[in-house]
């Protein structure tokens, strides 16, 4: 965790790292995000909501500076990804993006007005009851919370556990978020057994990680577009475990969503798990 705290930090203007160090450790490994938003006073996101630090409030300037270093000071390498306002910033650092938004190109944004640095975080042994439950991993599982349940967390320990088990697991890691890869390493432990695919799409990737890796179980995070089911149904066709996650609270509400319905009715996800509460989260297994 300290080599990702760095990576954040690296982001910072430099009053906004002083203002870090005044704020107590206990907070900051709390912490799931740093809001930027101009005109107000910088914020940490915690579980129990967002508090503010530092004297002095965000000006565009500050937002500049986390977009350049965030970018390697070249947002047109980003500008796939700004388009669908974020930037990944190594290390599994992801910075959410708002403003003006443009059509196209690096012109995607425009007149900056709030960042969201998430920061990333790995939590060995959480949901472990719950994983043991779902070995030997032969049945794909769908992962359920609202936006900043523990999806991700949770995903990256369930994939961890089924590579240790000596399940061959393919990674299709779109906003390197799950393996957080840093010239070739992966930042976060994801088993011995594990393949990641770094910066293809989910749909794109899933099909690529299908034809060149032989993986007995692919992992996707946050599914829901059209063409991710798709290419999820053809990889559960020719064999594949599916590991993936949604948003949502429970499966009443997924059934709402045409696409994740139409999902559900595929019947390739045999259990779900939904993630509830966000100071002590619990995790509930259930049969589809």
């Amino acid at each position: 965790m300290d080599s990702i705290w760095t990576g954040v930090e690296n982001l910072l203007p430099e009053h906004l790292r002083h203002s870090l160090k005044t704020v107590s450790e206990n907070i900051l490994a709390d912490a799931e995000e740093i809001r930027l938003r101009t005109g107000v006073h910088p914020t940490l996101l915690l579980p129990q909501g967002e508090i503010p630090f530092g004297k002095n409030k965000i000006v565009w300037n500050d937002l500049a500076f986390v977009l350049d270093r965030g970018s390697r000071s070249s947002l047109h390498s980003v500008s796939r990804e700004l388009k669908n306002g974020y930037i990944s910033a190594g290390l599994g650092i992801r910075i959410g993006v708002c403003g003006r938004l443009c059509s196209g190109g690096i012109e995607s944004f425009q007149d900056v007005s709030s960042v969201a640095i998430r920061i990333p975080h790995e939590i060995r042994g959480v949901g472990c009851e719950t994983i043991k439950s779902i070995a030997p991993y032969e049945n794909s599982v769908l992962i359920i919370s609202p936006p900043g349940g523990g999806k991700t967390t949770f995903l990256r320990e369930l994939i961890r556990s089924a590579s240790e088990g000596g399940k061959r697991v393919a990674v299709c890691d779109e906003r390197n978020e799950i393996a957080a890869m840093w010239k070739g390493k992966a930042a976060f432990d994801l088993g011995i057994h594990t393949d990641v695919l770094v910066g293809a799409g989910k749909a794109e990737g899933i099909t690529m990680l299908m034809r060149s890796m032989n993986p007995e179980i692919i992992a996707v995070d946050e599914i829901s577009a059209e063409e991710d089911i798709k290419a999820i149904e053809q990889a559960a066709g020719c064999g594949a475990v599916i590991f993936a996650s949604v948003h949502g609270s429970d499966i009443k509400e997924l059934r709402k969503r045409p696409s994740i319905n139409e999902l559900l009715g595929m019947e390739i996800f045999k259990r779900a798990v939904i993630i509830c509460g966000r100071e002590k989260r619990r995790y509930e297994l259930i049969n589809l």
